[in-house]
């Protein structure tokens, strides 16, 4: 009995017609969705192609909460559209009241075994900005490398065929500056240095490029990697 009411307290069990407000945002009714990412006051439903997860697949991992507790070999699956985490015991889901700070778990990506760590509580533009959760790629003592990935619903359209709904995933990258708590994003037409203060020699040496702009995920970890040792 003390176990269930534990979970009781932690959880609130979802099904196919239960609620997430995106972003964690205070919503109405209107902006209210479910868990496949429909609003809960639409009228009319179209058919959705794709998921709104990370992985279909629960991956075992563990959670820890704003007030410092842990949750050890959990089943978690990562909702991107509405940027919910949920958990399943004994083939029930539930998704988490109290307020989460980070998770880990593994998942499958494209059949292969992926462990990520995802964190909150970074600055942004928004009030909601600090409960986005970022998969932490490298972390060092001043700077983070972050990922951001989310999932938009898009109109999608095939020839004589009723409109449907179609999942995008969208990904973005970010350096965390610890000292000055700044968040800054990563693209293509800005130099890596700009955003890493101080450390513009160290960035040509390692790239053998003094000028080095964003290329790809691999080459900017590989980076972060070797700065932080």
């Amino acid at each position: 009995m003390k176990k269930l009411l534990l979970f009781a307290s932690v959880f609130t069990t979802i099904d196919c017609s239960s609620q997430s407000s995106v972003n964690g945002n205070n919503a109405s009714l209107s902006d209210t969705y479910d868990v496949a990412g429909w609003p809960l006051s639409a009228k009319v439903r179209y058919q959705i192609k794709g998921s709104p997860m990370l992985s279909d697949n629960w991956g075992n991992g563990s959670v820890k909460f704003s007030n410092g507790r842990v949750l050890k070999n959990a089943l978690l699956c990562f909702n991107l559209y509405s940027n919910q985490l949920y958990y399943k015991l004994d083939e029930i889901q539930f998704s988490f009241v109290d307020p989460i700070n980070e998770f880990a778990f593994e998942y499958e990506e494209s059949g292969k075994k992926r462990n990520a760590l995802f964190r909150n509580g970074y600055p942004g533009n928004s009030p909601a900005a600090n409960r986005i959760f970022y998969e932490v790629l490298a972390e060092g003592p001043r700077f983070t490398l972050l990922k951001y990935t989310y999932k938009t619903l898009q109109d999608y359209y095939e020839y004589a065929a009723a409109l449907t709904k179609n999942y995008k995933q969208v990904s973005e990258w970010y350096i965390y500056d610890e000292q000055v708590k700044s968040l800054k994003q990563v693209n293509k037409r800005q130099l890596l240095a700009d955003l890493m203060p101080g450390q513009a020699d160290e960035i040509a040496k390692l790239s053998g490029d003094k000028n080095y702009r964003f290329r790809s995920e691999k080459d900017l970890l590989d980076i972060l990697i070797r700065l932080n040792r």
